[in-house]
C-alpha cells in the first residue's frame, strides 16, 4: 500500500481530495494532511510518504520551498504539484525540481485520481520502496542493502495490455489467460516476492482506473488494509476476481457503447416515474459521479435539468393532446407528485403559466 500525504492551505481542497483517493479503494493510504509548507516538510521527514500532493502557493514555506527541503534531504518522495492558473511560473520551477505529475485548479476529483494513478506505477515499476515498509517487513528487507533507492525490475508490460484488452472487450476466457501468463512471467523473471507484489499492485492500479475511467465502482473485491502484506498468490487470486468482474461489467455496458445516449433512452422511457441520478447510474452499470459529469459535458444540462426539460416537453405534448387534464393529473403524467412544484418548473422552463399555455394553445 502507498502512503500519501495531502499539502493544500484551503481546508477544502485538502478534503476534496482525500475524499477522492480513499473513495478509488485502489490501495492508497492517506497518512495525513497538512495546511501549511513547514507542517508538511515535518511530516516527510517523520511520516516518510511515497507520494506528496503540494499546492505550489502557500502563506509561509511555500510548496516550492517544501520540495527543495526535501531533494536536498534526500528524501524519496514523489511529488505531485497543485497549481492555479496565474502560477505557471512558479511551475515550471517545480518541474526542473522532479515532481512527477502537475494539477492545475480547479481540478475534477478523476484528475487527481489519474495524477496519483500515474505516480505510483511509476514508483511500483522502478522499484522504489517505502523507507518506512521496508524497515517493518521482512518481504521488504528480503531486496537486501541498499535497496532503497530506485531499482529495476523487469516487467511485463506487453501482457498488461493483453490484460486490459481482453477486459474491455468482457471476454473472461481470454482474461484468465492474460492474466495467468502475466503472473507467469512475474515467477520466470527470478523476481523477489517484494518485487513480483510490486508487479501485481501495478496491475491493480490498471484495473482501477480502467473501472474510473468507464465510470464502474467496485466495492466487493476486498483491498489491503493499512499495513497489510499480501503475497503474490493472495494478490493474484484478488486480481483475477476483479479481472472477472470488470470484464463482465465491460461486456455488461457494451464495449463501443456510451453512457450517455444510454442515460437519455432511459430518461426518456421512464420520465414518468421517480427518477433519480443514482437510479439511472445503476441501471446504465456506471457511477453516479461519472455519469454526472459525463452528462453535463455532452449533453450542456445536469442531469437534474434534463430530466426536468423531458417532463416540460411531455407535458406540453399532453397538454395539445389532451387539452382537459386536470394540472394534478398532468403533474403525475409526468413525474410530478407535486402540481405545485410541477407549475413552479413550467414557469421557470417556459417563462408562461400552465394556464397561460394552455391559453395559448385555444388560438
Amino acid at each position: 500500500m502507498l502512503r500519501v500525504l495531502v499539502v493544500d492551505d484551503e481546508q477544502q481542497c485538502r478534503d476534496n481530495m482525500i475524499e477522492c483517493i480513499n473513495q478509488a479503494q485502489n490501495g492508497f493510504e492517506i497518512i495525513g494532511a497538512a495546511s501549511d509548507g513547514q507542517e508538511a516538510l515535518s511530516m516527510i521527514r517523520e511520516l516518510r510518504p511515497d507520494i506528496a500532493l503540494v499546492d505550489i502557493q502557500m502563506p509561509g514555506m511555500s510548496g516550492l520551498d517544501v520540495i527543495s527541503h526535501a531533494r536536498r534531504e534526500g528524501l524519496e518522495v514523489a511529488f505531485i504539484i497543485i497549481s492555479s492558473y496565474g502560477e505557471f511560473t512558479f511551475a515550471q520551477t517545480a518541474l526542473r525540481l522532479g515532481v512527477e505529475e502537475y494539477l492545475l485548479k480547479p481540478f475534477m476529483p478523476q484528475d487527481v485520481c489519474a495524477a496519483v494513478y500515474k505516480v505510483a506505477k511509476r514508483i511500483l515499476s522502478s522499484g522504489l520502496l517505502p523507507a518506512a515498509q521496508e524497515a517493518s517487513s521482512p518481504q521488504k528487507r528480503s531486496f537486501g542493502p541498499g535497496m532503497s533507492s530506485r531499482t529495476p525490475i523487469s516487467y511485463p508490460f506487453d501482457l498488461e495490455r493483453t490484460l486490459l484488452d481482453a477486459v474491455q472487450t468482457g471476454k473472461i476466457d481470454q482474461i484468465e489467460s492474460a492474466l495467468s501468463r502475466y503472473y507467469e512471467a512475474t515467477m520466470e523473471n527470478n523476481l523477489t516476492e517484494t518485487a513480483r507484489v510490486n508487479c501485481l499492485t501495478i496491475l491493480y492500479i490498471e484495473l482501477h482506473h480502467l473501472a474510473m475511467n468507464r465510470g464502474i465502482e467496485f466495492t466487493a473485491v476486498r483491498t489491503p488494509a493499512a499495513g497489510e502484506i499480501w503475497d503474490a498468490a493472495a494478490f493474484y487470486g484478488v486480481l483475477l476476481q476483479l479481472a472477472r468482474d470488470l470484464g463482465a461489467r465491460f461486456a455488461r455496458q457494451g464495449v463501443n457503447s456510451s453512457a450517455v445516449p444510454r442515460a437519455i433512452a432511459y430518461i426518456r422511457e421512464n420520465y414518468a416515474q421517480k427518477l433519480s441520478l443514482e437510479q439511472v447510474a445503476k441501471e446504465i452499470y456506471v457511477s453516479p459521479a461519472y455519469l454526472s459529469g459525463l452528462f453535463r459535458r455532452t449533453v450542456g444540462l445536469s442531469f437534474t435539468d434534463y430530466v426536468h426539460q423531458i417532463r416540460i416537453e411531455n407535458a406540453k405534448r399532453l397538454m395539445r393532446e389532451q387539452p382537459y387534464l386536470k394540472n394534478y393529473e398532468l403533474s403525475e403524467m409526468v413525474g410530478y407528485p407535486s402540481d405545485k412544484y410541477f407549475a413552479q418548473v413550467f414557469k421557470k422552463l417556459t417563462g408562461m403559466t400552465v394556464y397561460q399555455y394552455k391559453a395559448q394553445l385555444n388560438y
